[in-house]
C-alpha cells in the first residue's frame, strides 16, 4: 500500500519485485512484466482488483492463499470480480487462510510450528516486523491505521 513498503519488501525481506497496488496504473501490464511465465501461488490480502488481475496471470493448476481482503474492508462500493471463471478454466486452488480454528489447539501442529517458526527466524529464513503501540487507549487509533496501512508488519497493542 505505500512506496516504502514496496521497497522493504524488495531490499529487507527477499522478495524478486513487488509493486504499489494503490498507484500502479496497469496492475495487468506489471504483472505481465514481474511475472513473465505467469503465477504459480498467489498470497493474497489484498483483494478486489488486484485480485481480479492476478486470476488472469495464474498457471493452470495455481494455488490462491486468500487471507484478507483490505482493499474491500471499507468500499462503499464492493468491487465486482470479473474473472472468476478462471478458476474453473485454470483449474485453481482458492483456499481461505486464518490463523485460528482447530489448528490452534492442536498441541502436536503448534509445537512444530513454533519449534519451526522459530529455527527460521534464528537463521534468517523467515524475517517479521512489528509496529507496537503503547497503551490500550491507543488501541482505536492504531486499529485505524492498521485497517488504513498506516502500519509496517504485525500491528500489537503495548498494554503492560
Amino acid at each position: 500500500g505505500t512506496d516504502e513498503k514496496v521497497a522493504s519488501l524488495v531490499s529487507e525481506f527477499g522478495y524478486d519485485a513487488a509493486f504499489n497496488y494503490k498507484t500502479v496504473e496497469n496492475q495487468s501490464a506489471k504483472l505481465k512484466e514481474l511475472c513473465p511465465n505467469g503465477i504459480d501461488v498467489y498470497f493474497d490480502n489484498v483483494g478486489g482488483e488486484t485480485l481480479d488481475t492476478v486470476l488472469l496471470h495464474m498457471n493452470v493448476h495455481g494455488r490462491l492463499v486468500e487471507c484478507g481482503m483490505i482493499s474491500q474492508y471499507n468500499a462503499e462500493t464492493p468491487y465486482e470480480m470479473k474473472n472468476l471463471m478462471q478458476v474453473v478454466g485454470k483449474q485453481l486452488r482458492f483456499q481461505g487462510f486464518v490463523m485460528g480454528g482447530g489448528k490452534l489447539y492442536d498441541r502436536e501442529f503448534m509445537t512444530r510450528f513454533a519449534t519451526d517458526v522459530s529455527k527460521w527466524i534464528a537463521e534468517g529464513k523467515l524475517k517479521y516486523v512489528e509496529h507496537i503501540v503503547e497503551g490500550l487507549d491507543n488501541a482505536p487509533e492504531a486499529f485505524v491505521g492498521m485497517l488504513k496501512g498506516a502500519n509496517t508488519g504485525k500491528q500489537i497493542i503495548k498494554i503492560a
